[in-house]
Formats: C-alpha cells, sequence, structure tokens
C-alpha cells in the first residue's frame, strides 16, 4: 500500500480479513435461503433436525457478521458504525441463546413467529405459553426478510469504512503498475487470503501439512 503509514501497514491484514470472514458469512447465509426457499415438506426426523440446524446456523451467521463488524469498526476508531448490526445480533441471541423458538406447521413445513421485543414477538424472556398470539411464517419467510434487510447495512458499513480508513489510517490511491509483480507461492504453513490452503491428503501423508 503505497503511502500507508506504518499503523495502516501492521493492521491491514487483520482488518481485511475480518472484512472477508465478514463476507464468507453473508455468502453462508445465502446458501442457507436458497436451502429454506425449497420449502420441501419434512417427512422424517433428519429432515426436521435439517431444518433446525439450518436454522440455528443462520443466526449463528448473523452474529458472526456482527463480531467481524465491531472489530473492523474498532481497528479505525469508528465503533459506532457498526450500530446498525445491533438489530440482527439480539435475534441471534435470541435464538442461540434463550429456549427454542416455539414452532408450527403448514403444509408440513416448519414455521415461526417474528422474533423482537414488540407485542406478538418472541424473545429471549418468554416461555412457549406466553405467546398467545403470533403471524407464524415459513423459514424461509424470516430467513428471506432478514437478508433483504441486512445486505443494505452491509454495503453502507463498506461504504463509510473506506470512507474513514483514508483519514485514519492515512491511506491514499494507488497506482498499479503496468506490470504486475509475480503472484508469491505460499509455503504449506501459510495461509492465502481466502483462508484455505491445499495440501497433501492428510490420509496418505500421515502427517498434518501445517504442523510440518
Amino acid at each position: 500500500m503505497p503511502g500507508a503509514t506504518p499503523v495502516a501497514i501492521s493492521s491491514r491484514d487483520r482488518t481485511w480479513q475480518h472484512i472477508y470472514t465478514l463476507f464468507e458469512s453473508l455468502a453462508l447465509c445465502w446458501s442457507l435461503e436458497v436451502q429454506f426457499s425449497a420449502n420441501k415438506p419434512i417427512i422424517s426426523m433428519d429432515d426436521y433436525f435439517s431444518n433446525l440446524n439450518a436454522w440455528t446456523a443462520f443466526y449463528a451467521q448473523l452474529g458472526r457478521i456482527h463480531d467481524m463488524a465491531e472489530r473492523v469498526t474498532a481497528a479505525i476508531g469508528e465503533k459506532r458504525l457498526f450500530k446498525p448490526f445491533d438489530e440482527f445480533y439480539e435475534k441471534r441471541h435470541t435464538v442461540l441463546h434463550g429456549i427454542k423458538v416455539p414452532m408450527r406447521w403448514a403444509d408440513n413445513i416448519l414455521c415461526a413467529p417474528p422474533i423482537g421485543e414488540r407485542p406478538n414477538q418472541w424473545h429471549a424472556q418468554m416461555a412457549w405459553k406466553e405467546l398467545n398470539k403470533a403471524h407464524f411464517e415459513y423459514l424461509s419467510t424470516w430467513v428471506t426478510s432478514t437478508l433483504r434487510l441486512l445486505e443494505p447495512v452491509v454495503s453502507n458499513f463498506l461504504h463509510a469504512i473506506l470512507q474513514h480508513a483514508d483519514s485514519t489510517l492515512g491511506l491514499r490511491p494507488i497506482t498499479w503498475p503496468d506490470k504486475p509483480k509475480p503472484r508469491p507461492i505460499y509455503n504449506a504453513g501459510e495461509i492465502p487470503l481466502s483462508g484455505t490452503v491445499a495440501c497433501e491428503s492428510i490420509r496418505n501423508s500421515g502427517i498434518h501439512p501445517l504442523s510440518q
């Protein structure tokens, strides 16, 4: 990063790894959305468990997105920028740390109530019998509506991060050379930008490649 301050250089990898992780979780949420949108009827216990696992994983990824955004904003001294993620984190807290969200069946498909603190919504301090009236929807409906609300939050967040990074970290536009430098060759113990590295099969070698 030509023109970057020593602070920017030292924090660059950590900051961008957090942003990469945020996008990975968002992509995983999109994958779960596709899975739920099929609205496949549940005809076995395995189907039921698979739906609940996917439902739980979706909210776990929302928490991961929140945490990555918080760490990025801390790195540039603008923690207020991750405030819009709090709404999604609160829903994650209800699903993961409260009792099971009560559900119903419609056409052999699982339905759940809205999650929140408003009347007729489910929150972590409630017991099942306290949810007297609620508008139950397919799990796919809640997943899709949540993502459509989250996507502009992520977009606005990244725009704000780029605006503040210039002044906070002393960055300036990069002039790329006509001839790019050759890509580095990674050793077995180094992890490239994706966070995943190809190694020889552990089964074949008997030795974990990253332990060498």
